[in-house]
């Protein structure tokens, strides 16, 4: 009782009543606390012991504020926004000599300051977001080495696993697959980084007259940044199969090849943005399945890719995707339009695909063969190859009134020809299915009896009026096709819990969606309140009280579902009339909002009193101009969450774990 009368009383109003994980642990007893900690689910944001601005760094805004100076006023450009782009740490803005420039500056910094320290001091007493059997499980997790915390796939909450048990569903679901992956010693590791290191300087050296600068400053910059740095894997857990698999996941972010890949991914998505039958969300296939009649003897089925990126060779893959954009019709109109450099482009590909390094613990490992995962371009890579082969197929049928594809998951409206039996359509199918799977199979790279790798294999469901498509369920009533919503049975809905030390603006973008994807993805009306209903009653349960939240999703019901306009709609400024600057910093409910901080930049740097207006000052810059900014925006990171501390991505049991030792007695027959 008295724990309890030690709490805040925001924290107990607001304790979520869903609180739910999977736990798989056999070896292991759950302490009764563990599930009020995971139950608030792996993105729980918790609110720091210090001040924000003793974390955030101060010096970016001056940078951003200096460097506007020194380019306001500058003639306007057609430029797109930079996709790649990694500033260069070394450059300062040329200031302008201008004393009020600079003071206004040195005021905001010296208020800002002061600012925080004033909330600071009066927020001394408050008290962290975590109760204290929460904090207390979550130091027990950090000091239980055999136990791993991870996320389930599809979305499906956090997971409890023992860490022996992680590591053997490593080994035996991926890492003993002697044709996929091959283990390097520490020596071979580096020895293989330093190579690949090598093969990107050649890379910028050869094409360098042919990047655009911004491209080759990211490339150079992000290699430079993550020298001999590996690629990480971690697992997610399969919990809707059974038996239980696991989705290998390998976290490219801050890796050698890094910069490369990003260049790649969006060469290729130029490409693929060209392509039919590739389907860009939920959505569009709504749209465009619901928006016309079908023929009565039209039937609905869905084709899966079996373990696509390992089964996408490069050997094979490599050629197809160069002789499409040299030889075929729409793939030479992309090369020209698009500005595809195939040399550049074929470089790139062998040298991403055919390098993944990863480390999986105190191992080190090197993918051989399948597509890199975890690789930025690794879904561009893999739809394309898919969707060149189904530029020649699809046609080939015309019982496919409608077929579209989502990476490994495939989409398909067949219909009956009135002069074919059912017996004929059947053998039709059946040939279908034949040339589906045929992609590759007469090529090379898969010949010889002794040959370990397979060319994409696919499996199909069976001819229906109802099949499940992405987070679709399709049904067909006569000659019209209905969508609505498909929910997992598995899913926790572990939304972001009220007390999470997350900005304000979430809660509404989350709300905002909701009522976004029941109008998107419902083509019934009816269906739409119920979901919308379900997610209130579910945040509800994440502890949300019914008086804040109702009232956002009466605003975004009106707006979104019965198009109803504000009584005060805010006019925005477009990027024409406003290039504001912006002030990043982690958010903290007991630091200055963005209100005040919005005041105070207006007090001190725009519109200061007794002083003249910001936008008729002049910088005495090269275009002999005055500041074309005068507002500022707060731009909110997120704070440390649960998933950063537990997560296996983090190897937080690698210094008590060997998982070199336990791979070494591992024997790969065995079953879990």
């Amino acid at each position: 009782m008295n724990v309890f009368l030690s709490c805040p009383s925001n924290i107990l109003y607001s304790r979520p009543k869903n609180l739910a994980f999977h736990n798989l642990c056999e070896n292991q007893v759950m302490p009764a606390h563990v599930r009020s900690l995971l139950g608030l689910g792996l993105n729980f944001c918790m609110k720091p012991k210090i001040s924000s601005f003793q974390t955030f760094d101060l010096k970016r805004f001056n940078n951003d504020y200096d460097r506007k100076i020194m380019f306001s006023g500058a003639p306007a450009t057609d430029d797109k926004p930079l996709v790649l782009y990694k500033s260069n740490p070394n450059w300062n803005a040329d200031l302008p000599e201008s004393q009020e420039i600079l003071r206004r500056r040195c005021d905001f910094d010296a208020e800002l300051r002061l600012l925080f320290a004033t909330k600071r001091v009066k927020n001394t007493l408050q008290q962290p977001n975590l109760l204290p059997f929460q904090d207390a499980a979550l130091q027990w997790l950090l000091n239980q080495p055999n136990i791993t915390i991870l996320s389930a796939d599809k979305n499906l909450g956090p997971v409890a696993m023992d860490t022996k048990k992680y590591i053997d569903y490593a080994f035996k679901d991926h890492l003993n697959d002697t044709a996929t992956y091959r283990r390097l010693s520490p020596i071979e590791a580096e020895a293989k980084m330093q190579q690949i290191r090598k093969k990107i300087d050649y890379f910028l050296l050869s094409f360098e007259k042919g990047l655009c600068k911004h491209s080759y400053n990211f490339i150079q910059r992000s290699t430079h940044e993550n020298n001999n740095c590996p690629s990480f894997m971690y697992l997610l857990a399969k919990i809707h199969k059974t038996p239980l698999k696991t989705r290998a996941i390998i976290s490219y972010s801050g890796s050698l090849c890094h910069g490369l890949a990003k260049w790649l991914s969006v060469e290729l998505k130029k490409i693929i943005a060209r392509m039919p039958y590739v389907a860009t969300s939920s959505a569009n296939v709504v749209r465009d399945i619901s928006s016309r009649n079908w023929p009565t003897r039209s039937k609905l089925f869905t084709m899966d890719a079996v373990s696509m990126y390992t089964n996408i060779h490069v050997g094979h893959a490599l050629p197809v995707i160069l002789n499409f954009l040299r030889t075929h019709t729409l793939g030479k109109i992309i090369q020209k339009e698009e500005k595809i450099n195939l040399g550049r482009l074929e470089f790139a590909l062998s040298l991403v695909m055919q390098n993944n390094v990863f480390k999986f613990g105190d191992t080190f490992w090197l993918q051989t063969a399948g597509t890199a995962m975890g690789t930025p371009p690794a879904t561009d890579y893999a739809t394309l190859y898919y969707a060149i082969y189904e530029l020649a197929v699809i046609n080939q049928f015309p019982e496919i009134y409608y077929y579209c594809r989502y990476i490994d998951d495939g989409f398909c409206i067949w219909v009956r020809d009135r002069l074919k039996s059912e017996a004929q359509d059947n053998a039709r199918f059946e040939h279908f299915k034949s040339v589906i799977n045929d992609f590759g199979t007469d090529h090379e790279f898969f010949s010889g009896e002794d040959n370990p790798l397979h060319p994409l294999e696919w499996t199909f469901s069976d001819r229906t009026n109802y099949s499940i498509f992405l987070d679709l369920e399709i049904k067909f009533f006569t000659n019209r096709i209905a969508t609505r919503i498909y929910e997992k049975e598995l899913n926790l809905y572990l939304y972001l819990p009220a007390h999470s030390c997350h900005p304000p603006g979430v809660l509404k973008g989350l709300i905002y969606g909701f009522v976004v994807r029941a109008k998107n993805l419902c083509t019934n009306p009816e269906d739409r309140m119920p979901y919308i209903l379900k997610c209130h009653s579910r945040l509800l349960a994440r502890g949300y009280l019914d008086k804040l939240i109702r009232p956002i999703f009466n605003d975004a019901i009106g707006k979104i579902l019965h198009d109803i306009e504000p009584d005060n709609p805010r006019i925005r400024h477009t990027q024409n009339q406003e290039d504001p600057i912006y002030l990043h910093l982690k958010y903290s409910p007991s630091d200055p909002s963005a209100h005040e901080l919005q005041s105070l930049f207006k007090a001190t740097i725009s519109e200061p009193t007794n002083r003249d207006n910001f936008s008729t000052v002049p910088t005495l810059n090269r275009y002999n101009s005055t500041p074309d900014f005068n507002t500022a925006r707060v731009c909110y990171s997120a704070q440390k969450n649960l998933g950063s501390l537990l997560s296996p991505r983090k190897h937080r049991w690698i210094d008590s774990i060997s998982v070199s030792d336990i791979a070494d007695n591992l024997n790969p027959q065995d079953d879990l």
